[in-house]
């Protein structure tokens, strides 16, 4: 499934959703999905990894399939590479367990050319992400779903 997020000018943000590498069922149509899609577009701009902030390891299945797919993609996936960090108001913005774990299957892999760092690293509040999209996609709210949940919880 395709999301366009922004456009401007000539240009469109475009975050292609798959189904998590998590799911050992059918990975292999999974990873088709995603290179079909991708083969498809002219350039790749970059490949973001959405991951929680507390994972404390990734399955053998997850680890497979990621190194399947980045050397698919080829080298030059490797150098787009960015990372966001879902729930970021549980974390208080901080990838937490999960820097070690992504590190230690990057090293797994052979894949120490992937940039880890705060450039290429993102934290997305999960509610705030869904009510841009919605917005953007034409979903409707009303004054009361508008407000912050704070102040809904409160009442």
């Amino acid at each position: 499934m395709q999301w366009t997020l922004i456009e401007a000018m000539r240009e469109k943000l475009c975050f292609i959703d798959t189904p998590s590498l998590e799911d050992s069922q059918d990975n292999v149509n999974t990873i088709k999905h995603i290179l079909d899609y991708v083969n498809n577009r002219n350039h790749l701009n970059a490949v973001c990894l959405l991951v929680q902030p507390d994972a404390s390891r990734l399955n053998n299945s997850y680890q497979s399939r990621f190194g399947q797919l980045l050397n698919r993609l080829g080298a030059t996936a490797r150098k787009k590479h960015y990372f966001c960090f879902t729930h970021a108001h549980v974390s208080f913005s901080m990838p937490r367990t999960t820097a070690a774990v992504l590190r230690a299957m990057f090293a797994s892999l052979s894949m120490n050319d992937i940039s880890f760092h705060r450039t290429n690293t993102y934290f997305f509040d999960n509610e705030s992400f869904r009510y841009l999209m919605a917005v953007n996609n034409g979903v409707k709210f009303d004054n009361t779903d508008q407000r912050p949940k704070s102040n809904r919880i409160a009442e």
